[in-house]
């Protein structure tokens, strides 16, 4: 639903990824907006030579480094393709075009966000229920 509504009114560039490449690395700027045609991505950050995985894209999901993309600032967070990946790129300029062209638009970026914010509250909460039940303990 996603894509038919945005291909009608947005300059989409196509990407392919190989599995393994980087579609954004840590200390850049997400100047894109995504959406995953095919294929599965994640968005990571490494914390003291550990990776934590804080989402998953997968068909017919927008990816961004949501922090970077907002804020026009550098992101930790990196990009990439757990399998080979087709996207649909669009430039945050072209996007905010689109997303402030009129009311449903804007309603769609809104809901875009909710979902969001709502996944990344589901993933803490079972990290914290996990956490809970195996705590970490210290060596006396």
């Amino acid at each position: 639903m996603i894509i038919d509504l945005l291909q009608n009114q947005l300059h989409w560039e196509t990407k392919k990824l190989k599995r393994n490449e980087f579609l954004k690395t840590s200390g850049t700027i997400d100047t894109n907006v995504s959406f995953v045609e095919e294929g599965s991505l994640r968005i990571f950050i490494e914390d003291e030579n550990e990776e934590r995985i804080i989402r998953f894209g997968y068909e017919g999901n927008i990816i961004v480094s949501l922090d970077s993309f907002l804020s026009g600032k550098v992101s930790d967070f990196y990009i990439q393709a757990i399998k080979a990946s087709t996207l649909k790129a669009a430039s945050k300029k072209d996007f905010y075009g689109f997303v402030n062209s009129n009311q449903e638009n804007l309603k769609l970026w809104n809901s875009i966000l909710e979902d969001l914010v709502l996944q990344q509250m589901e993933r803490k909460k079972r990290f914290i229920i996990q956490f809970s039940k195996n705590p970490l303990r210290t060596s006396s």
